[in-house]
């Protein structure tokens, strides 16, 4: 998410030493590939993000691959942040995930984790994925948007902008912000006047004045995926700024007249797919890469399901016009991309802030 380097990277930090955010005890496995080259050895331990999300890639992507090269995944579900357990596991010399969907590659590339696409991979990236789309190390696999999105039918007036959401007197009704700190501040910057190109670096200390002024009228601060759509389906807020595929999940399944709103929204192509360097499996983690770049169309599913970017150049063509719609790539001159590796440098500051915010 994309956008989600916040979510628990406090925990984890620069020491990488709590153990909140957790990872599974599983038994790791054993060499990356088989004996006498062939085929490489499983299962492929992939963190994820669970929920549709785990769903559908499993689905989509999971099931097909071990069907067509034997070899098993298996996903694991560790709470609110897929990096946080391989950082932990690193930091423990015991790594057991191979693939991770990092919600900021950056985190574990600057501890020189994640390993370099070998040159068949590389070889697809450059033929088949969009420009932009893809690092050395990075597929980037369900870029996410932070947006915010109405009710109709619980709010008088919808807020439209970040401006508008800030006014409660104009547009009466029941809020949330999703539990993100980066989000959260790129949106009261520009509540506060500060236009979308400059929202970065972020200015921490006018952030958070901001959001004091609206504080008392937010109902939650949801922090997981599955949470940001129970308040939407519950009806305990009538708008939210939240993940976009999980707005447009109870668009589809709960609220039709949902409505999204783009402007000022953010997101970021530094989330994806990466395999880590000392993968006990790591072979077979190629294997699960290569068998993605190879089948835009299991991209194009997975991207349906849950309106989140994959980097198939063929995406906009294998999808629905409403689907192609709902992506982030089709808001181009209302997103901001996210400065990835300035929200690592100053993770520290964000999240310290945030904290004290949100306990004060």
């Amino acid at each position: 998410m994309g956008t989600r380097v916040a979510l628990c990277i406090l925990v984890v930090g620069v020491a990488l030493g709590a153990a909140a955010c957790g990872g599974d005890d599983d038994e790791g496995g054993g060499g990356g590939s088989a004996a006498g080259g062939g085929t490489p050895e499983g299962p492929v331990a992939v963190s994820s993000w669970g929920g549709s999300w785990t769903e559908a890639e499993q689905e989509h992507i999971g099931t097909p691959f071990t069907e067509e090269t034997g070899i098993e995944v298996e996903y694991k579900v560790t709470g609110e942040s897929p990096t946080s357990p391989a950082l932990l596991q690193a930091q423990s010399g015991n790594v057991q995930l191979d693939v991770i969907n990092s919600e900021n590659a950056e985190l574990l590339r600057s501890e020189d984790l994640l390993a370099t696409w070998p040159q068949e991979i590389q070889d697809l990236l450059a033929e088949g994925a969009r420009e932009g789309s893809y690092k050395d190390d990075l597929i980037a696999f369900g870029s996410t948007a932070n947006v915010i999105v109405c009710n109709p039918k619980m709010m008088k007036k919808c807020p439209t902008t970040a401006e508008e959401f800030w006014d409660v007197e104009g547009f009466p009704g029941r809020r949330a912000i999703m539990d993100q700190a980066e989000a959260a501040m790129a949106f009261a910057l520009q509540a506060d006047g500060v236009p979308m190109e400059e929202v970065y670096p972020l200015d921490i200390d006018r952030a958070i004045a901001k959001l004091e002024e609206i504080k008392p009228d937010i109902r939650v601060w949801p922090g997981s995926g599955d949470e940001q759509q129970q308040v939407l389906i519950n009806e305990e807020v009538g708008a939210a700024i939240m993940w976009n595929g999980r707005a447009w999940g109870v668009k589809q399944e709960n609220i039709e007249d949902l409505e999204l709103y783009w402007e000022g929204s953010q997101v970021s192509y530094g989330s994806g797919l990466v395999v880590m360097k000392d993968a006990p499996h790591q072979e077979a983690a190629f294997e699960y890469i290569k068998w993605i770049l190879e089948n835009p169309e299991a991209q194009a599913a997975w991207s349906s399901a849950l309106t989140y970017m994959t980097p198939t150049n063929q995406l906009n063509d294998l999808v629905d016009p409403e689907v192609a719609e709902g992506l982030p790539s089709a808001h181009e001159e209302d997103v901001i991309v996210e400065d990835d590796v300035w929200l690592v440098e100053n993770n520290e500051a964000i999240q310290s802030a945030w904290q004290e915010f949100l306990a004060g």
